[in-house]
């Protein structure tokens, strides 16, 4: 009888792993679907799954189905690496130039807007890039003892904040406000600053959710484009709901040449930490490279982690 219970329960659990591996092979799927597109962004953690499921099957004596599975997940994981590797920039030992914030902080956030303006006042980041912005509004001019120069609102309206702002200690020269598509229900901004004369592009932006589908495909493609048409070294960042790991973000990545941190820490959900999905990035192009980068130190009633990064513009000069 208990033998019985324990074969079923074997087969169970490796049906289990199939199905799991039916769902990661569609999140490989270049399909504009809203299922395929969620599937892409956490094909990493439901491969990690797959990967306990089958030691979990060869400790219990199904040594075949286990070493099945667990070869499959190592192929995944094999073809996540080789997506990411040429996109992916391993921290500099130079000295940074520039500190960057980046934080998504929730719109309805509104109780936690005091804490979340104390905190950016005294983080000594030249740029904070915000999304949802609604939580800080009420501060902004608080806030412009430390970020004089402030774009993201006026773009829609005399006096009206739009949800992605940009906060600066340098002066943003040549500011624009604008959207990716028609599609899009965010705004994007963009402004350029100097450091030591050198020039740097800086744009702020959030895209759609993975389940508006080919709307948010559409946005990546206007990403793309308004890439390619700057010169110079440019930063990124913003909330791209997407993973770093999901195609249309790598095919972006691969198409501008614009680098991403090779360990990101994960953003959403906050209550997962570094083992979140990293939908929330910083990027940079050209041979600037990250001395450092972390989720803040505290999320502040936001649903998603916010990214402290330390920049280096010319880091062999060190």
């Amino acid at each position: 009888m208990l033998r019985t219970i324990a074969l079923e329960t074997r087969g169970a659990v490796f049906a289990l792993g199939l199905l799991l591996t039916c769902l990661i092979a569609l999140g490989h799927l270049d399909w504009q679907d809203p299922l395929i597109m969620i599937l892409g962004n956490i094909r990493v953690h439901i491969t990690a799954l797959l990967v306990f499921i089958a030691l979990a099957l060869m400790v219990a004596g199904a040594r075949i189905r286990g070493v099945l599975l667990l070869g499959g997940a190592v192929f995944v994981l094999a073809l996540v690496y080789r997506d990411l590797a040429p996109s992916s920039r391993l921290m500099a030992t130079a000295e940074p130039d520039l500190k960057i914030i980046a934080f998504n902080m929730l719109g309805s956030n509104t109780e936690n807007g005091p804490s979340i303006a104390d905190y950016l006042l005294q983080s000594h980041a030249d740029l904070v890039l915000l999304n949802e912005s609604g939580p800080v509004v009420p501060f902004l001019e608080a806030l412009a003892a430390r970020y004089p120069f402030q774009l993201g609102c006026g773009g829609e309206g005399e006096g009206k904040c739009g949800d992605v702002l940009m906060l600066s200690r340098l002066d943003l020269k040549e500011p624009r406000i604008t959207r990716l598509t028609g599609a899009s229900g965010h705004q994007t901004v963009i402004a350029r600053v100097e450091i030591d004369g050198a020039p740097l592009n800086v744009i702020a932006t959030q895209l759609l959710r993975p389940y508006f589908g080919e709307q948010q495909i559409g946005e990546f493609n206007a990403l793309r484009r308004l890439l390619d048409g700057l010169e110079g070294k440019t930063l990124v960042a913003g909330d791209f709901n997407a993973a770093a790991w999901f195609g249309p973000f790598s095919d972006l990545l691969d198409a501008t040449g614009i680098k991403r941190a090779a360990f990101e820490p994960g953003t959403w959900p906050v209550e997962l930490g570094d083992l979140g999905a990293s939908i929330d990035h910083v990027l940079v192009s050209g041979n600037a490279a990250f001395t450092a980068i972390s989720a803040m130190p505290d999320h502040f009633g936001s649903n998603h982690r916010g990214l402290v990064a330390e920049i280096a513009l010319t880091p062999e000069r060190q």
